[in-house]
Order: C-alpha cells, then structure tokens, then sequence
C-alpha cells in the first residue's frame, strides 16, 4: 500500500498544481525547486527533498497548464490534417482537425455531413469560417482541450488531398461486410458494430436512447471497458502460463493493435496506456500493487496532457477501475460463482462510479444496475462471437441483448433528473471514503466515531450552503 500512496501523492502534487488558477509561463518556477531537489539529493537531506518533490510537482502542473490556446484564425482556405475519428452528432459528424498552414497550428472541432469526407489525414477546405461559441462553459470545455474554435464545412468545401482513407478505417469498413455477410443487419449490426469495432454511425436515435435511458450505453461506445476485457484476458493468460514474459508482450501488442484498429481515439488510448502499466507492474516481479499502478499510469498521462484531467472520460475511467479496486475485495466472493462475481463487479464500479455520472450528466438512470447485471454478461460472450459471426449464437446474444435493453428501457421512471454541485461531490467521497475505511478496518470504535462525526458535519454543511 506504501506504493501506491507514493504514486497518489505525485499525482496529487501534479493536478492541484494544474488546477490553482495561476499562469505563469516563466521556467524559475520550474527550475527552483529543481535546484533544491538536487541539493537535498547531494546533501541527503531527506525532508527538503520531499518537500521539493511536491514543489517541483506543484510547478510543473502549473507551467504545462499554462500554454495558450492558439488564436482564432481567419477565414479563408487551409490545409486541414485529422487528429480524431469521425464520431456521429445527430445529423452531422465531428473531429478535431489541426491547420497546418498557419505556424500556431490552431486545432478546431470540424463539423461535416458526411463521415467519409473526413476519413482521410489531410483535406483542404475552402472558405473556411472558425468561430468561437458564446456559451461560457462550451467555450471552456473547448479552451482545456486546446481547441480555437468551430466550424461547419458543407461537402462541397472538402477535397481530399489523401484519397485512400486509413487502413485502421478500410478494416472496419471489411469486418462490417464480413458481419453483413454472415447475415446480422439492422439493430443488431448496429449494436455489434459499435460494440466491437468503435463505428457507431449504424445506430439511431432510438436504440441510442434505449440504451441511454437503461444506462448501458457505455457498451456502445469504445472505451477502457473493452480494452480492459482484453487486459482480463491477458491476465488470464498470464497466471496459467509458464511464459509470463511472452504473454505480457503478446498481451501489450494486442491490447494496442485494437486501440489503433478501432480509431485510436483518445479515452481508448488513454485506457490503453494504463492497462499497459498495469501490466508491466505485474511482470516486473516482487509485490504487484494495482491502485500504485493506477495512479503511476494516471500521474504519467497528466504529465504529458494536463488537460486530461478535465476529460470525463478519464475520470470516468480511473474512478471506475479505482472503485472496483478498493470495494470489490470487500465482497469476498468465491471465484467460481460467475453470477455473484458479475454482480460484485457491477456494484463495486458504481460505487464511486455514480456521484461523478450525477454531476456530470444531471441525470440517474434508476434500473442501471439491473442491466448492468444481464449486459455485463453478454458483452463478453458478444466479443467472442463476434469472430464466428456466422454461428446462430451470436446473433441470438445480440438479439437478447437489444431485448434486455428495450425493456428495461420501458420501464417507468427510468431515469431521474438530478444535480449536485461541486461541493457536495466532494463531500459524497469523502463520506465514501469513510466508509470505506469503516468497512476495510472492520468497524473499529475509531472508524465508526470518524465517520459519523464526518456525516453530521457534511449534513451541517449542505443544509446550510
């Protein structure tokens, strides 16, 4: 556990240096600190050297977050090169494109009809006219993501300088035939697509909102949930073979060949890169301790892009796996009970999983751990199929699977509008946090007098926000 508080601090050092709100782009603050860490290092003062690690942290959070946006540019015609994947809004598709032509090399969010005019790396757009939106927290969404602005482009402003679109793309587009071809259309080509390969321009708005509304529509969208059932089949590997290192490599090249081969998009990059150090941390000998690999992945991916930790899906993602980490221990459930192993995992990924959905979304979907239960299930069984689409098996699964959804979906009040705000999340963890401590030490006298002072206390402070 001494690991891991280690790697928990660095990280903290880092993001609360990200978040004070102060801008300095000046190197002194960086270079201070450094000088200290390197004289406690020679003189073995190990205090100052603590103190100068958080300093240093502290610092360079505060100078990566720093860095300008680049200005709005004019309209005009630009050279544009793709960043992301196409992904379908509503009627339209979108991706961050960057203009190359232009020594800032400003990136804005491209709006186009159609998702192959955007599948190739580099276009050239005419009449191009970026703006930046008026809605105060649209537009900060856009700054931390280092976004200068929007625009809207028709078809006939596009041509393509590349015309071969990328290989990544050209398979997708084959596995979708290979599955036509083995006789799955509709919803359930829809489901599986997206499911599987990241593609989800086949769904509609209805089996979205269906989806949506029983609160599984993460299974829909490409993300650390699928990269790490891979990791679990790694692992699997990992413990019934005798070359663990061989596994682990294999393990690594497939988990990063199906980040690049659904898109590459940034939370599967994301989730790609931390199941990776997890990894490694395991195969590295000695005593593995996973909650210090998480937060040593979480501490590397901030260090490099401050701004993801602005990104819902990597808060998402680390306070899911967190959550799983610390309470389904808790549940002590037998490893050959696939059913009460499935509901210990549901529940313990919601745990601390559904403060953050409720603040962000403003919304609770009430039957989530219902579906949860049953789809949970079958997404797995659906990655196994999907290579033998073919077989009646698989489209009977995605067939249940839609099934399950829509009627749960139907269900009255299944979904709730709630909000909190900022100061009442914070509280919720910390009381989850309590009661985590509450349950791990087995309820000492200590625990539980902490935690229901912490329960008066936070009811104290909300009443009279």
């Amino acid at each position: 556990m001494a690991e891991g508080t280690i790697f928990f601090r660095l990280f903290l050092f880092l993001v609360t240096g990200i978040l004070v709100p102060v801008n300095c782009r000046s190197l002194a603050i960086v270079v201070v600190p450094l000088l200290m860490m390197v004289f406690a290092f020679f003189r073995r003062y190990h205090r100052l050297m603590s103190v100068s690690v958080a300093l240093f942290l502290f610092a360079v959070g505060i100078y990566t977050s720093s860095r300008p946006v680049p200005h709005l540019p004019p309209s005009g015609d630009y050279t544009l090169r793709v960043l992301t994947s196409p992904k379908p809004v509503r009627d339209h598709y979108t991706c961050e494109a960057e203009i190359t032509d232009l020594a800032s090399r400003p990136v804005i969010l491209l709006h186009v009809a159609d998702d192959s005019l955007i599948c190739s790396s580099y276009l050239h757009v005419s009449h191009l006219k970026p703006y930046m939106t008026r809605h105060a927290d649209y537009a900060l969404y856009l700054e931390r993501h280092r976004i200068s602005g929007i625009a809207y482009v028709a078809s006939g402003q596009i041509r393509q300088l590349d015309h071969t679109p990328a290989l990544s793309y050209r398979l997708r587009q084959k596995v979708i035939g290979y599955y036509r071809c083995c006789g799955i259309d509709g919803e359930r080509l829809a489901v599986l697509s997206a499911l599987t390969l990241g593609e989800r321009s086949l769904l509609t708005e209805r089996t979205n909102a269906a989806f949506r509304t029983a609160g599984v529509a993460h299974v829909l969208v490409v993300s650390g949930m699928h990269v790490g059932f891979l990791f679990l089949l790694v692992l699997l590997a990992y413990r019934h073979s005798r070359y663990k290192m061989q596994v682990v490599l294999i393990g690594m090249a497939l988990i990063w060949f199906y980040a690049w081969f659904t898109g590459f998009s940034v939370s599967v990059r994301r989730a790609a890169f931390m199941f990776t150090v997890m990894l490694l941390a395991r195969s590295s000998g000695g005593e593995y301790n996973p909650i210090g690999s998480l937060f040593l992945s979480a501490f590397i991916i901030v260090l490099f892009n401050p701004m993801a930790i602005y990104d819902a899906s990597f808060q998402m993602s680390y306070m899911a796996v967190l959550s799983i980490l610390l309470f389904m221990p808790l549940f002590r459930v037998s490893g050959r009970n696939i059913v009460l192993q499935n509901v210990a995992l549901t529940i313990s990924a919601q745990i601390l999983l559904t403060p953050l959905i409720i603040y962000l979304f403003g919304n609770f979907p009430v039957w989530f751990m219902l579906s949860n239960l049953f789809i949970a299930l079958l997404v797995p069984l659906v990655f196994i199929l999907a290579p033998v689409a073919f077989l009646p098996f698989c489209s009977w699964t995605l067939w249940m699977m839609c099934g399950i959804v829509s009627f749960i979906s139907a269900f009255p009040w299944s979904q709730l509008q709630v909000s909190i705000s900022f100061r009442m999340l914070i509280v919720s963890y910390v009381l989850l946090f309590l009661l985590y401590d509450l349950i791990a030490s087995r309820a000492s006298a200590r625990s539980v007098i902490v935690f229901l002072v912490a329960v008066i206390l936070s009811s104290l402070m909300l009443a009279f926000a």
